[in-house]
């Protein structure tokens, strides 16, 4: 645990596979942090938890665009007063979405892969 001075009781493991196997000795206070369900991360082999990860996102809300094809994406962040606000074109969205999707543990349907990238699957009317 990053920055902990308390004596080590306990080691978390923590990986999606034996490509990203981490594992950390944490403190008992820290353990019963984690298992109470506060956000944490890895860095290097470091965990990062309370002021050392970022802002946990409160709510999120978009703003429709009137000019060019898009939207304001509004962030509000855990510990912050102003929330953070960018314009995202129609191509910045469905990019995000893609890349933020596979953290959800699901897969992507293909043809929405294949449409964005603008590849054709060989089929033609």
């Amino acid at each position: 645990m990053l920055r902990c001075q308390n004596p080590y009781s306990s080691v978390v493991v923590a990986g999606h596979g034996p490509a990203d196997f981490r594992e950390a000795d944490v403190c008992a206070v820290h353990k019963a942090n984690l298992g109470s369900g506060a956000n944490w991360d890895f860095c290097g082999d470091h965990i990062l938890m309370d002021q050392d990860i970022a802002p946990a996102l409160v709510r999120w809300s978009e703003l429709p665009g009137m000019g060019t094809h898009g939207f304001t994406l509004v962030l509000e962040m855990a510990g912050r007063t102003a929330p953070i606000e960018m314009f995202l074109t129609t191509t910045d969205a469905i990019s995000l979405a893609l890349f933020l999707y596979p953290s959800s543990g699901l897969t992507l349907p293909r043809d929405l892969v294949d449409a964005f990238r603008g590849e054709d699957d060989g089929d033609s009317d």
